[in-house]
């Protein structure tokens, strides 16, 4: 198994270019990719080589895992990725427990990554340390695709890098809230579920 390590950068809301926060993530060179670990710039400049080792390991271990996963494959769009991670006990987090508990597959894709990140950091005042145990929590949980193509289906572009991932994912659903991609329907094959439809699924 290859493992490439990189960096993301993050930009942290009010700070700069030089007050982000850089992350790094794991992939196999496939459709897999995960982040493991986040610090802010300005505290670091890098990690040293024994943590990259044991970083490696982790991530030899959650690729591993990653390859034994069952279940249906689907896309939360990013309104439930942060009702799941903001507000406990709702459904946005019943949602995400039938992923940890393997009862479907998330799929997720870099772009869907960084707005979740985004949203995070902007409206909910999350600090870098937070962003990155949020990053390294969901893509633990998820296999990451790379979409190849671009999509102009929607008006909305974040509701276009859902069906992309969708599509690159080969997804059995996509969960959403948006009327827009629920309008659809039916998108290649994969049906568009609102929450409440989603969890009475079972």
């Amino acid at each position: 198994m290859n493992i490439l390590t990189s960096t993301w950068c993050i930009g942290l809301a009010g700070r700069g270019k030089r007050g982000g926060a850089r992350t790094l993530v794991a992939t196999n060179r496939g459709n897999r990719w995960f982040f493991l670990y986040g610090f802010e710039k300005n505290d670091r400049a890098n990690i040293t080589d024994d943590e990259l080792e044991a970083l490696k390991e982790i991530a030899e271990q959650l690729l591993a895992r990653a390859g034994r996963h069952m279940g249906r494959r689907v896309v939360f769009d990013t309104n439930i990725l942060v009702s799941a991670l903001v507000f406990p006990g709702g459904r946005g987090e019943a949602a995400l427990r039938r992923i940890i508990e393997q009862t479907d597959q998330l799929l997720l894709s870099r772009p869907i990554v960084d707005e979740l990140l985004d949203v995070l950091a902007r409206k909910f005042a999350r600090d870098a340390e937070e962003l990155a145990h949020a990053a390294v929590y969901v893509t633990e949980l998820a296999v990451i695709v790379a979409p190849k193509r671009r999509l102009r289906v929607v008006k909305d572009d974040p509701d276009n890098r859902i069906l992309e991932c969708a599509v690159a994912g080969h997804a059995e659903a996509i969960v959403t809230g948006d009327k827009a991609l629920l309008a659809l329907k039916i998108y290649k094959k994969i049906h568009i579920l609102t929450l409440r439809e989603y969890l009475g699924a079972l």
